[in-house]
């Protein structure tokens, strides 16, 4: 397909570096002291047959980016790998070519969590820093340790590894169908991947640029894995920007019920005060039901809507138990629908997206733009207009590692490029400056945009 010959090429070249990391990381029991559960070669061929199985029959094109022969080069390169017993952290890294070529972020190999977990039993220390990334660097957002140093420092190396080389590697973990919507996920793994790739355990020297372009080297002790404190956001909640403005954060599409009592609160109290502007903060939204949208949009518009415009699902065994056989089933007629709500908000209205603005959080932000529910503002979302969906869940019998298949392909009202995610009218770019002084550079211009609209009314 013509349209995505870029990603091809960058998916190849991914997975070439991944058989590269292979070769220079086999056997990545970096330390004797350390010992983790192995498979033998019998078990993981056997893991991997299962697992190029599933995604035959379950994906809905496995084979949109390349030919069913590349497809099964690689599967044959990475069988090839497996001459020895694995770990399931080592397994892991062997497989990661396959799920690359597909360049879809809804079929997914999942990371060994149990591994890091084991490592830190055993005394394994981790690095003391949280990590946002951006441009190719990576600054540190949270320091964990008790030694004091600037925020949003970039660091430049860590125990004499360059970060570029860091980040390669955490690139070759994430299968997004964007580069920017990459960018939060390799910072989840920052912490994780430094023992299993590069033996890092206990002390970490960290080579620092400051936000005053101060050059700093630190040495860090590590700090055990349940110091890492864990997201303690609310699925969704909502505050009083001032007088006149009310923002509704959604920081994740889960908790279908609660979320309808949440927007009959938070709509009536709208009425009630006579609020004038609305602010939805999808920001860094990872996506999960779509029943959060299609709430949501009935408190803001009387048109009709609909939140996909075509969806075609492959049905299989594995997704359907039901059905005995594989077949493929298209929705696109009569989608769009209009509902009554004597809650609804009149005032101005605002979305706020960005790059970690992820599947059915992309899918609100593009139905909210095309139909004309307000302003969207931010970056361009990290979910694409047109994407892979619903996977089914599967986890291998030896090795336990677990994994996603999408068994469906969405359409987001207004959009048409695999490539591309929801673009807002009004761009706003990232301020690391911004950031290292505690300023939300969004919100600011989303209230920027408020007193406009304030002066104007007012004349």
């Amino acid at each position: 397909m013509f349209y995505r010959l870029s990603g091809m090429k960058n998916n190849l070249f991914k997975i070439c570096s991944i058989f590269f990391l292979i070769a220079v990381c086999s056997g990545c029991q970096h330390s004797s002291k350390y010992r983790f559960q192995t498979f033998s070669t019998v078990e993981l061929k056997s893991d991997l047959e299962s697992l190029i199985g599933k995604l035959d029959t379950v994906h809905f094109n496995l084979y949109h980016l390349h030919s069913k022969a590349r497809f099964d080069s690689v599967h044959q390169s990475v069988y090839n790998t497996i001459n020895e017993p694995l770990n399931a952290a080592e397994f892991y890294f062997r497989l990661l070519p396959i799920f690359n070529l597909l360049h879809d972020s809804h079929t997914m190999l999942g990371f060994p969590f149990s591994y890091n977990k084991e490592f830190a039993k055993q005394g394994g220390l981790f690095i003391p820093v949280k990590v946002f990334i951006t441009g190719n660097k990576i600054y540190v957002s949270e320091n964990l340790s008790s030694l004091a140093f600037p925020l949003y420092s970039e660091i430049v190396s860590v125990n004499g590894v360059p970060s570029a080389e860091i980040l390669n590697t955490l690139h070759l973990m994430i299968n997004r169908e964007q580069y920017e919507s990459e960018s939060d996920y390799m910072a989840f793994f920052f912490h994780r991947i430094l023992y299993p790739v590069y033996g890092f355990d206990k002390t970490y020297t960290l080579e620092l640029i400051t936000p005053g372009n101060q050059t700093r080297q630190i040495i860090l002790p590590g700090i055990p894995l349940d110091k890492f404190p864990q997201n303690s956001q609310p699925d969704f909640s909502s505050r009083y920007l001032d007088s006149s403005t009310v923002v509704i954060d959604i920081n994740t599409c889960e908790n279908k019920q609660e979320f309808a009592a949440f927007c009959d609160s938070v709509f009536t109290s709208l009425q009630q005060n006579k609020i004038q502007n609305l602010v939805i903060d999808l920001r860094n939204n990872p996506g999960g039901s779509t029943f959060h949208g299609d709430t949501l949009f009935t408190f803001l518009t009387a048109k009709k809507f609909t939140q996909y415009t075509k969806r075609s699902i492959r049905y299989s065994p594995y997704s359907n138990p039901a059905s005995d056989t594989v077949y493929t089933q298209t929705f696109a007629d009569n989608l769009e629908q209009a509902h009554t709500n004597k809650k609804r908000f009149t005032g101005n209205v605002y979305m706020l997206a960005n790059r970690n603005t992820f599947s059915s959080a992309t899918v609100m932000a593009a139905t909210f733009q095309c139909y004309k529910m307000g302003t969207l503002v931010g970056q361009v979302t990290g979910g694409t207009q047109v994407f892979f969906d619903e996977p089914v869940e599967f986890k291998l019998h030896n090795s336990g590692l677990r994994f996603l298949v999408a068994n469906q392909v969405n359409y987001c009202p207004c959009g048409t490029d695999w490539n591309s995610g929801v673009i807002p009218e009004k761009m706003v770019t990232l301020s690391i400056t911004d950031m290292a002084k505690g300023i939300d550079t969004e919100m600011e211009f989303v209230k920027s945009l408020i007193n406009k609209n304030t002066e104007k009314s007012s004349q």
